[in-house]
């Protein structure tokens, strides 16, 4: 099925009609039916019978900071990389040149890193950050409003190197620090940790009444300086 006549020029990647549809549902489906990004095409996959419902809608979209330590922080094969086996490892994800570049970029950033914190970093970009950015850089390009955020608050405290680690923001947002007293991710959090929460939350309150935050510029495609952080000052 071809888009239909309300999808609009914002809606192409290039000259590939980013709408497209999706098989249908079963008769009486009660699921709702919501666009995917289809990362081999790059476009929005649409639901056949209500059109690109997200062209022309705001987006909000972001990450936390060091998401990936969630997932390799305590694993030993992991932790016990050396700089070979780590470009090794990410040489059988994406190639030795881009495993290179990917390795020196963040060994760059952070030049005092294990390679397992530069392994993990590297993850970090190409299982979040990357692909969170594409969809901000798509969805802008065409003339929709997108915002972008990085949570970066990580506790002074941090053992086990997490940072800013996976869903680090969500007792920020959501204020459940009681419900996690032994979390080392909220290790030391306080007034000012409630605070940032506060503000954290607002943003997204006023994004979803408003589709519009005032105090936060929307994004710009490959505009780093358009992406809000939260968190990044303790």
């Amino acid at each position: 099925m071809s888009c239909p006549p309300a999808a609009t020029p914002s809606a192409r990647c290039g000259e590939r009609t980013a709408c497209t549809s999706s098989p249908r549902e079963p008769s009486g489906s009660t699921t709702r039916r919501w666009a995917r990004w289809n990362w081999s095409t790059k476009v929005w996959i649409c639901p056949a019978t209500t059109g690109c419902p997200v062209t022309g809608k705001p987006l909000l979209i972001g990450t936390t900071r060091d998401e990936a330590t969630a997932f390799f922080a305590f694993d030993p094969r992991v932790q016990n990389l050396t700089a070979a086996t780590a470009l090794d490892a990410l040489t059988a994800q994406v190639g030795r040149e881009a495993a290179q570049d990917a390795y020196q970029r963040h060994a760059a950033r952070h030049p005092q890193a294990t390679p397992a914190r530069i392994f993990t970093a590297a993850q970090t970009d190409g299982l979040f950050r990357d692909g969170s950015l594409e969809i901000a850089d798509h969805h802008a390009a065409g003339g929709n409003t997108a915002y972008v955020y990085q949570f970066d608050y990580a506790p002074t405290d941090d053992p086990y190197g997490l940072g800013a680690t996976h869903c680090a923001e969500l007792p920020f947002l959501f204020d459940t620090f009681d419900a996690y007293p032994d979390s080392p991710v909220l290790a030391g959090a306080g007034d000012a940790q409630r605070a940032l929460g506060r503000a954290f939350a607002s943003a997204l309150a006023r994004f979803v009444a408003a589709g519009t935050v005032s105090d936060w510029l929307p994004y710009v495609p490959a505009t780093a300086a358009r992406v809000r952080h939260f968190g990044a000052e303790r």
